[in-house]
């Protein structure tokens, strides 16, 4: 591998020489022609159909071909509204639902390998997350305007150092969680005797299923009272302030406020357009749009839930 990295990569960032450039110059960025979540149908097979969304590389499922070609692969999608702002690395062709830019390689880079394309991802995703906690977006102008620092070698990007930089990083933190998954005892996968019956079970049809609407099965309301994050105490005590972030199970932090508008503890909050949905154990307060969805049967509980 040229340019192999030894060092600790902290003190090989203090010797890089670094050049400024804008997004714009980097890349192509348009916005995509977009298809409305709630009018596709996902199939079990497809073009994936990319959302505004964390989890799943931001793939929603997969859709039919449309009228039109999707997009295609080895693009960088970016959201551009919501509470939080996702960008991800597409690998297959994909279409998309509203408001997600799509970024592609101009000319000046050319080297375009997967460390490579996360090296890039980090840097426009702390633009894009400078808009979250606010629903609007940025404009088109404001993230090909947006300007990054980049290694350079010779004044020319350097493509060897981004690429082995992450190598390296990647390398490192696998090398601490093996580290902590032994000193922890969790390195043995191995099922128990349970397990595999279990799982022998299921694939033989050994289960029975049936279909039920969620609302005989839950109650599902709004929140008590939302509380804005831009007008809250967000501190380490207090009740859990449950928003519609991936991570954390949905909490933002802790606040104190008017304890008749807390939510019921050993409920499912939903983060409605984030499609982000966690089992609260304790009473808590919400972001926006958060439904809280409860169980209308006795036995509800953390593990089922």
């Amino acid at each position: 591998m040229p340019g192999k990295i030894t060092a600790p990569l902290d003190e090989i960032l203090q010797n890089v020489e670094w050049g400024e450039y804008k997004l714009g110059d980097l890349f192509n960025i348009i916005g995509s022609k977009s298809l409305d979540s709630n009018a596709v149908e996902f199939l079990n097979y497809g073009v994936n159909f990319i959302g505004r969304t964390f989890e799943n590389n931001g793939i929603q499922g997969k859709i039919s071909k449309q009228h039109f070609e999707p997009n295609n692969p080895f693009s960088i999608t970016a959201t551009v509204i919501g509470n939080y702002k996702y960008v991800k690395y597409q690998k297959e062709f994909f279409y998309c639902s509203q408001n997600i830019n799509i970024i592609t390689p101009k000319s000046i880079i050319t080297i375009w390998t997967e460390n490579v394309i996360y090296y890039f991802i980090a840097n426009i995703q702390k633009f894009v997350s400078l808009y979250n906690n606010q629903q609007g977006g940025y404009k088109l102008e404001d993230i090909k305007n947006h300007k990054i620092q980049l290694p350079t070698k010779n004044g020319e990007i350097d493509f060897d150092f981004m690429e082995n930089f992450i190598a390296e990083l990647e390398a490192e933190r696998i090398s601490e969680l093996e580290a902590y998954l032994l000193s922890t005892g969790l390195n043995n996968y191995d099922l128990t005797a349970m397990e595999v019956e279990v799982l022998n079970e299921l694939e033989n049809g050994g289960f029975n299923w049936g279909d039920f609407r969620i609302g005989d099965l839950f109650s599902v309301n709004s929140s008590v009272k939302r509380f804005d994050a831009n007008k809250v105490n967000i501190s380490e005590k207090g009740f859990p302030y449950v928003v519609r972030t991936s991570i954390n199970n949905g909490i933002k932090g802790f606040i104190n406020e008017d304890i008749s508008f807390l939510n019921d503890g050993n409920t499912i909050a939903f983060g409605q357009d984030t499609a982000t949905i966690f089992y609260q154990k304790t009473r808590y307060f919400t972001g926006d749009k958060i439904k809280i969805i409860k169980s209308k049967n006795n036995n509800f509980n953390k593990i089922n839930a």
